[in-house]
């Protein structure tokens, strides 16, 4: 493989994260706005039922997650 290609690679993997990490974010974000209005849980309450949820998922949607955050 070539550098230019593997760069070009890279950029595609990075862009897929990006679609695909905005939206899981607002998922989470959706999820967890609804925990708290309906079932009234305390702020670590949440933490702790977020983590829970994160570690479900696949590793791929972990990591991709992982690094949104890092990023931001």
């Amino acid at each position: 493989m070539t550098r230019r290609y593997a760069n070009c690679v890279s950029v595609l993997d990075e862009m897929e994260d990006i679609t695909f990490s905005r939206p899981m974010c607002i998922i989470i974000d959706a999820l967890t706005d609804t925990v708290m209005e309906y079932f009234h849980i305390t702020e670590e309450q949440l933490v702790e039922f977020t983590a829970s949820f994160v570690q479900r998922l696949p590793k791929y949607m972990q990591d991709a997650l992982e690094r949104r955050e890092t990023a931001a």
